[in-house]
């Protein structure tokens, strides 16, 4: 039996028509999209500031919106105009102040391109809670943003002027991401921070900014007044102020509590396993007055081990290598003996950095920074038990032994020191 030519036409017909209608009615779907806007009306907040209000109930939010005709090397480059509009506006809740801002910017704020969030240091100690909640609800904010705490006001510290960068909330961003070079200062996102809080088993930290007057680049001295003549005003007062990282701010619970220091923040930096390497300087164990400066490396991450006694024990071991830069002395360190001896006393240093901020965490701000409640939480059965523990409570009075070894590893690109001739 043979296929009848015009019903195989027909069939082929029909197959086509549908496609065709099929094509157009994706067509038409893909035409536009419902909710879309011209980047042209948007006004693109690249660091977000919180203050509270003195002597009120109210926030002061601080947006630092982008000029994105600045913001290119051609243009920023040919005059000194401000590559970003910085305003502040207080109100009751955070959105409320976007709509305020509203009344004077003339595009719609938006949170998209949102790089950096400060908190002064007045609402940090009086608790980050109930606004951090109110903030990531919002569909726009980005978890991987990079939080600071400021020394004083968070609208201050973001009238900074970078030099190096047209955008300052790029300067605030990259600047926390050399961490991994110094260890001076934790690098904290919004989602590490949340994470932390919303635990019991690692109390919150986050960056420590602060103002400082620029100094000389040339004597180190503090620029003297123009002029000369009559009598000089405090010449600090006369420097720009630019911003500088000068540590960790330590939380317990959501308030803030006290502040380390950039050396016992690389302490909290090889605690938790965040310490990549560093420039240190240590004095010459063999000739006083003389100093050898090297490069310390995290040879591993930190090994840590909890038992339950009549208090919580913990065994912390650190392994560490140390490159040589230089030895003022000219003492050769390479010599097996020497090489002991400088091992040990660059591992005795770091010991008793470690060993001194490990107390004042818990005698002083009573603060789990280093995630100590990691290990008694993961030796519980069930949820039930690690929250009637209460772990915050007990930190103070666990026993925490340190240990630490070090290695050289490279000596530099000349293995002994210079012949005396």
């Amino acid at each position: 039996m043979q296929n009848n030519p015009k019903n195989h036409q027909q069939h082929h017909g029909k197959k086509y028509i549908f496609l065709s209608l099929l094509l157009l009615f994706c067509t038409l779907l893909l035409n536009g999209c419902w909710d879309w806007k011209e980047i042209e009306t948007l006004g693109l907040v690249q660091a977000l500031g919180f203050d509270l209000k003195p002597n009120s109930d109210d926030l002061t939010i601080t947006t630092m919106i982008a000029i994105p005709p600045k913001l290119t090397p051609a243009s920023g480059g040919s005059d000194e105009s401000p590559s970003v509009l910085i305003i502040s506006m207080d109100a009751p809740s955070i959105y409320e102040a976007f709509n305020r801002i509203n009344t004077t910017v003339n595009r719609e704020i938006t949170l998209i391109q949102n790089q950096v969030l400060l908190i002064g240091e007045e609402m940090a100690k009086q608790g980050v809670q109930r606004w951090i909640d109110n903030l990531i609800r919002f569909r726009e904010m980005r978890r991987t943003l990079f939080i600071y705490i400021c020394k004083g006001r968070a609208a201050d510290i973001m009238q900074v002027k970078p030099k190096l960068e047209l955008n300052p909330a790029e300067y605030l961003a990259t600047l926390l991401e050399l961490s991994n070079k110094t260890g001076m200062f934790p690098e904290t996102r919004l989602h590490d921070f949340m994470g932390r809080y919303e635990t019991y088993s690692q109390q919150n930290y986050a960056p420590l900014i602060a103002k400082y007057k620029r100094q000389s680049e040339t004597t180190g001295e503090t620029v003297p007044p123009e002029g000369g003549q009559g009598e000089s005003p405090d010449p600090a007062k006369d420097q720009p102020e630019d911003t500088r990282i000068i540590g960790t701010a330590v939380f317990r619970n959501d308030k803030l509590v006290g502040e380390l220091d950039i050396y016992e923040s690389q302490a909290l930096q090889m605690l938790t396993g965040k310490f990549r390497e560093a420039l240190l300087t240590i004095a010459d164990p063999h000739k006083e007055g003389n100093r050898i400066i090297f490069r310390l490396i995290a040879a591993r991450t930190p090994v840590i081990k909890y038992q339950k006694r009549e208090v919580d024990c913990f065994k912390v071991n650190l392994s560490l290598e140390a490159e040589l830069i230089s030895i003022q002395s000219g003492i050769n360190y390479t010599t097996p003996h020497n090489e002991k001896i400088l091992s040990q006393k660059i591992a005795q240093l770091l010991k008793r950095r470690i060993e001194r901020v490990i107390a004042k965490t818990q005698k002083e701000f009573r603060s789990d920074i280093f995630g100590f409640g990691v290990k008694v939480r993961n030796s519980m059965l069930t949820s039930t038990q690690w929250e009637k523990y209460r772990w915050p409570d007990k930190y103070p009075d666990s026993k925490i032994d340190v240990k630490v070894t070090v290695r050289i590893r490279r000596t530099g690109v000349q293995f002994q020191p210079p012949l005396e001739h």
